[in-house]
């Protein structure tokens, strides 16, 4: 090992030994909270990586740095695969009915839609189809189904009055 890498290893080591403290910490501490399993699991394979790469910088022959390399790959492409599974457990309302109740006293009750750091998107559920008389298109079924509908009635009707004409 060049003694030009012991800085570098030494700071490499600090951060394996961090990331094992914090999944040891979050194993402990904060086992029940949303998204604490995969983030276990994510600072766990971050300290093999971590680790391995310190042990790879300190390897002597080319079988070695092999070895460690085949290690740190081994815990590299999953640690993307639980940071979203660890996103996705966390954020876990979306798509869920909620009922929020403001500070002023307004219930309101939808489906999650989408979440951000100071907002809650919902999608309401007591909307129903009837819109005073105002829609879209012909029986609510959409813009589309509205004009088919208005071309339909139109044929039928220049039938009718081209056999008056007949």
């Amino acid at each position: 090992m060049p003694r030009e890498l012991l800085l570098y290893i030494l700071v490499v080591i600090m951060a394996g030994a961090l990331s094992l403290f914090l999944c040891l910490f979050a194993k402990l501490k904060i086992k029940d909270a949303p998204g604490a399993k995969p983030y276990i699991l994510v600072t766990l394979l971050s300290s093999i990586f971590t680790f391995s790469y310190a042990f790879e910088l300190s390897s002597t022959s080319l079988e070695q740095i092999k070895f460690w390399l085949r290690v740190e790959y081994l815990a590299l492409p999953f640690i993307p695969v639980f940071l979203l599974l660890m996103c996705i457990e966390y954020v876990g309302g979306v798509g869920r009915p909620v009922e929020i109740r403001t500070s002023r006293g307004t219930v309101h009750r939808g489906i999650v839609h989408r979440v951000t750091p100071n907002r809650v998107y919902i999608r309401p559920l007591d909307v129903g189809g009837n819109l005073g008389g105002f829609g879209y298109g012909g029986f609510n079924a959409g813009y589309g189904w509205g004009a088919a509908n208005g071309f339909a009635f139109g044929a039928i009707a220049s039938l009718v009055f081209l056999a008056f004409l007949w």
